[in-house]
């Protein structure tokens, strides 16, 4: 009887969602082919658009389109209002995006002056137009092929544009490449918590989780990849990498933006988080972290409210007055990565206490939520500390 009604209520939420369509033609969009978004069932006056794939939130009609630049599963979210100045509502929908050939480019280390050979896939006959990102004029060809010569070394992005179709490829082309080069490839992932762990625990309706990826990799190369959690696209994005170099990602991040997404945490109990790369290649499986969101924090268990100074510098050892709830000389406290307790916890009153700090000099520029518990116990608390970017001291001449 339990499962019946469970059923009943999933189908009545889902009638009362129904009443805006979000529709998507094709059905099963490509990669570099003009897609469809039509949200049909309102009338509304302004609709904002996000396509998941870490381009930037347009405003549109009631019919847009999008060309996605890379394969794999994308939420689509339309918010609409109905009239100006009334709330606005969110409809959504999973699409998967199919790859496509690519522009192939002979040869494929060209130096200036040479000329390149450019070939889009399933063209011929079929005008397209080119343009070589070199500021010369624009190339046009019906069979699909085209050649073209750089008159200087450097890099290029190679754009051919079907105006009959909408379809629009892209490739990257270098130039002159002189010195040790590598193909871009990554050398090492691994994912964490703020404080390094591989699992943590958090109170439903917590904002702020945010998971990281630290990855070294070599060669030039644009990074495509999506965050899942369990196993449900939560951000993508595309990001343009330099050759030779270490990197931290943020799970909510579109870079080289802030952070403006948290992690679900409104389903209780076990999730998983991991980082589907789609370009370049691994050689290996990217790890999967978890975190546990529980009902509520401990009934008895310490709650950190606020901390003073709320603004530190990395690299500054400081003294926090904590004020709270049921502080305890024996609470566990919860900095996140890059913070340390350096001294003993002083209580002044049952509702607050002292503790030196240090920040490290490579601790994150940005907000951090600071919590505490009890031993084994749930972190509470939404105390706010910023983190200024760390400023190495000058040394005063003689």
């Amino acid at each position: 009887m339990r499962a019946f009604r469970l059923v009943i209520a999933f189908l009545a939420a889902t009638l009362l969602y129904g009443q805006a369509i979000l529709n998507v033609s094709p059905t099963q969009p490509s990669v570099g082919l003009s897609t469809t978004f039509t949200l049909s069932g309102v009338t509304p006056a302004i609709v904002t658009w996000d396509f998941g794939d870490g381009s930037p939130v347009n405003p549109g009609g009631q019919v847009t389109t999008h060309v996605f630049a890379y394969p794999g599963y994308f939420i689509v979210r339309a918010t609409y209002q109905s009239s100006l100045g009334s709330p606005g509502t969110t409809v959504q929908r999973a699409v998967r995006v199919f790859g496509s050939q690519a522009i192939r480019i002979s040869p494929a280390a060209p130096g200036p002056g040479q000329v390149i050979t450019f070939q889009a896939p399933s063209t011929a006959g079929v005008s397209m137009l080119w343009n070589f990102g070199d500021n010369t004029a624009i190339g046009s060809t019906s069979t699909g092929q085209i050649t073209h010569a750089y008159a200087q070394a450097g890099t290029y992005l190679v754009r051919a544009t079907n105006v009959a179709g909408g379809m629009s490829l892209q490739a990257q082309v270098v130039v002159g490449a002189v010195g040790p080069s590598a193909p871009f490839t990554i050398t090492y992932l691994a994912l964490r918590w703020e404080d390094g762990r591989v699992r943590r625990t958090v109170t439903q309706g917590d904002t702020g989780l945010v998971a990281y990826a630290d990855l070294k990799f070599e060669g030039t190369g644009i990074l495509r990849a999506q965050w899942l959690v369990d196993g449900v696209p939560f951000r993508s994005f595309s990001l343009p990498l330099n050759f030779a170099h270490r990197l931290t990602l943020a799970s909510g991040q579109a870079p080289p933006g802030p952070l403006p997404f948290s992690l679900p945490t409104s389903i209780p109990g076990e999730h998983s988080v991991t980082l589907k790369v789609f370009q370049p290649d691994l050689a290996f499986e990217v790890p999967v972290i978890r975190y546990f969101v529980t009902l509520g924090p401990d009934p008895e268990g310490p709650v950190l409210k606020s901390v003073t100074p709320n603004r530190v510098r990395a690299g500054e050892e400081v003294e926090l007055q904590l004020t709270g709830l049921r502080l305890r000389p024996d609470m566990e406290l919860h900095l996140g990565r890059d913070l340390a307790v350096v001294g003993p916890l002083r209580m002044l009153t049952p509702d607050s206490a002292v503790v030196p700090i240090f920040v490290a000099p490579t601790a994150r520029a940005g907000t951090r939520i600071l919590r505490t518990s009890r031993e084994k116990g749930s972190p509470a608390g939404s105390a706010r500390l910023e983190i200024l970017p760390y400023s190495k001291p000058t040394i005063p001449h003689p």
